[in-house]
């Protein structure tokens, strides 16, 4: 079903296509532009486990099955910050 046509009102839709918290968005941001979960964390001062535990968050909210699909995803949702240059 188009994201278009799903009923934000639903709980589980809601869930899926939630706003992103801050972490998540950095996480994003960093698989924008190509880093590895390991220099995600090194730049934010986290651990690699919690970057993943972010990711594992964004990719289900994203509704993807890997980090390449979740920076497509996020693109074609138009979540993707300005300024964010994919590698």
């Amino acid at each position: 079903m188009p994201v278009e046509m799903m009923s934000m009102d639903d709980p589980v839709n809601r869930r899926q296509n939630g706003t992103l918290t801050g972490r998540e968005r950095d996480v994003l941001n960093g698989l924008l532009t190509g880093l590895s979960n390991k220099e995600i964390a090194r730049e934010h001062g986290l651990s690699e486990v919690t970057i993943k535990h972010h990711l594992k968050s964004l990719r289900s909210k994203l509704g993807a099955r890997n980090r390449t699909h979740a920076v497509c995803r996020a693109i074609e949702l138009g979540i993707a910050e300005e300024g964010v240059q994919p590698l």
